[in-house]
């Protein structure tokens, strides 16, 4: 919905560098941006003022080009891990058959910016029975979502790979899905061998030390284990909410996590 730290930097100048706070005009769009959206996120006629504003002063959506991207890099200086609840109760809603949604950034190199992350992805977490006939699906060139053919289909390799992660899951009581980017104009990328573990039953009750676990690969894993409601770092909000401009739903972020491959480098930004 809107970056966080927008004026943050980290840079990897010295051993264990300390924040850099610089105001530009991208970060205060973004602070202005999240204070918009907070507002009128729970205020309908706020929002139609906003949205009636922008026509007046002649601002017209800019025409999106087709994007791409690729899969999570396999040695990430840092992600930051976003729990998100479907329902906000024990009711399914429409559109979301699954109650938690996870948001993968990832940031790579010596420079970190957060203003940019490097990459995103997200995944829908599933039971084992759901999840395989989830890959079958993603892996039929035939198959159809919503009337429309699956463009993108999984390897033969990858569905072989789900189908052996969801015996795992059925011994262990753990959930997953496919690790997917959405880029505009692209259709759902689902990014070969990658995949998210979670324990769901922990999520539901707010276990701090929930376990989820990110597979880059067959044999590259990342494990998630310290997790917090309010945003890590010098500002120590509350996690945010995003609305749905089809329905008018708030979904909330209920946990999240940030990992670093060197938590010294970033303390204060890492979870736990």
């Amino acid at each position: 919905m809107f970056e966080e730290f927008s004026g943050i930097k980290i840079k990897d100048t010295r051993l264990d560098p300390e924040y850099v706070y610089k105001e530009t005009p991208r970060s205060k769009f973004l602070d202005a941006y999240r204070v918009i959206m907070e507002t009128t996120v729970a205020n309908p006629e706020l929002k139609l003022l906003f949205e009636e504003n922008l026509r007046d002063d002649g601002w017209k959506p800019a025409k999106r080009t087709k994007q791409t991207t690729g899969p999570m890099p396999l040695d990430p200086t840092a992600i930051q891990v976003s729990i998100w609840d479907n329902w906000s109760a024990e009711t399914p809603r429409k559109y979301y058959r699954q109650r938690y949604g996870v948001d993968i950034k990832a940031w790579v190199g010596t420079e970190i910016d957060f203003q940019e992350h490097d990459w995103k992805g997200s995944a829908t977490l599933m039971d084992a029975a759901t999840l395989r006939l989830a890959a079958a699906n993603a892996h039929d060139p035939n198959h159809k979502t919503m009337g429309k053919l699956n463009k993108n289909p999984i390897s033969a390799e990858y569905e072989a790979m789900i189908m052996v992660a969801c015996d795992t899951i059925e011994d262990t009581g753990l959930c997953g899905g496919m690790m997917v980017s959405k880029p505009h104009g692209s259709g759902t990328l689902r990014h070969d061998r990658q995949m998210v573990l979670a324990d769901v039953a922990a999520i539901k009750v707010g276990d701090m030390a929930t376990k989820l676990h990110i597979l880059l690969d067959e044999v590259t894993l990342i494990k998630l284990s310290a997790w917090s409601t309010k945003v890590a770092g010098p500002s120590g909000r509350p996690l945010g909410s995003k609305s749905d401009p089809k329905t008018g739903h708030i979904t909330p972020c209920i946990m999240q996590s940030r990992w670093a491959a060197d938590p010294t480098r970033f303390r204060g930004w890492v979870t736990g």
